[in-house]
């Protein structure tokens, strides 16, 4: 450590003593980072409990997944057609206008539908868990027009089977890993201490950002966006 990296140590550290132990204001800001600290202790623990139960419930998810792959397991057309209802709003803006019968792994949809929700209605039903082919008896229309069953406002917004990331608000899963993966790589580049570095240290910091904050990036680095920038 050379002298003059030192003495800006030391003179920083000094500054620091000034300000929380001074005479009339130290003790109210020490109480202030007293304070904030176990606010942050508090947070911490209530995010580490949430993280912890999604990804037990995520594995739960996926160990249940395989274990019915695994065991060929059957199941009844009632079943199978409340698996493709429950999928449908996803997948198409008024689902309540689609009527959905199964049989013997085979699904049949009829009702009114869109032209532009066609494909990824049957491509999101047949991916549907027990699903082996999809008959199409759907009513396909330019626009809502005067069908009944296209009137109004959607139910929901269309949200598909995104992954995490393509996703506004991300899983306290994906932050954790992101976060970590984020870190990894900003503490990579800046020990490299090259362009390279520099270049995989910032998109580390980006990744960070985006897990540690969980706001879209355009949001958290665009000036004057409200209270989200």
């Amino acid at each position: 450590m050379n002298k003059g990296f030192a003495m800006m140590i030391g003179a920083g550290m000094g500054a620091d003593l000034m300000y929380f132990f001074d005479p009339r204001m130290g003790r109210r800001r020490r109480a202030l980072v007293r304070d904030q600290g176990v606010h942050l202790a508090h947070r911490l623990d209530d995010a580490v409990d949430v993280t912890s139960r999604d990804l037990t419930n995520r594995a739960s998810g996926v160990w249940a997944e395989a274990r019915s792959g695994f065991s060929g397991e059957e199941v009844t057309d009632e079943v199978l057609a409340e698996r493709v209802r429950s999928q449908l709003g996803g997948l198409v803006r008024h689902p309540s206008a689609l009527d959905v019968r199964a049989e013997q792994g085979d699904v049949i949809l009829s009702g009114p539908v869109l032209r532009d929700e066609v494909d990824p209605l049957l491509s999101g039903v047949a991916s549907v868990r027990g699903v082996r082919s999809v008959e199409d008896h759907l009513s396909v229309h330019d626009g809502p027009g005067s069908v009944p069953g296209l009137q109004g406002q959607p139910m929901r917004r269309l949200s598909g089977r995104q992954w995490d990331f393509r996703q506004r608000h991300w899983s306290p899963t994906t932050r954790l890993f992101t976060g970590a993966a984020g870190g990894a790589m900003a503490v990579y580049g800046a020990g490299r201490r090259d362009v390279f570095g520099g270049a995989i240290g910032l998109a580390g910091l980006t990744l960070l950002t985006r897990a540690l904050t969980n706001v879209e990036l355009k949001h958290a680095f665009t000036v004057g966006d409200g209270r989200r920038g």
